[in-house]
């Protein structure tokens, strides 16, 4: 059995706001909020290169700094298990966050950097899963391992 190793940043900039994109899985469920996320598939760089990566390839953001392991989550079908490794994240840069660098697989309409007033009024139904809710709502320090 193979576990497939997840990457996602909880990006805030300088004015501490926070970036999420909405993104379509399926067409049933239509658009909703996520974090920045991808699959750690080189094994040539580290998982937090890895979410840079991701960054950089996703939303067009390249000033990247402070990245930091904040949660751990461990869901899906027995069959098929996945980790997810959510990081903290600080953009310094200047450049827009864009959904022009995305893949071809990926389904995202837009890109929105959210105040903490904003963030507060996202539900769990807004969000694409449980964990970007649960990241969006964490007040924790410490690293947290949660299964979904």
């Amino acid at each position: 059995m193979e576990i497939t190793l997840k990457v996602a940043a909880l990006i805030k900039n300088k004015e501490h706001h926070t970036l999420l994109i909405k993104e379509q899985y399926t067409e049933d469920q239509g658009y909703k909020w996520n974090l920045v996320k991808g699959t750690y598939d080189n094994s040539n760089e580290t998982i937090e290169e890895c979410v840079i990566r991701e960054i950089r390839e996703e939303v067009g953001l390249t000033t990247i700094a402070n990245v930091v392991l904040s949660k751990v989550y461990h869901y899906g079908k027995p069959e098929n298990p996945k980790i997810l490794f959510v990081f903290t994240a600080e953009y310094t840069g200047a450049e827009e966050a864009t959904t022009d660098n995305k893949n071809d697989d990926e389904i995202i309409s837009e890109t929105k950097w959210f105040s903490s007033e904003e963030l507060m009024q996202i539900t769990k139904e807004e969000c694409i899963a449980e964990y970007v809710y649960n990241s969006i709502n964490s007040s924790k320090e410490d690293v947290t391992i949660e299964r979904l």
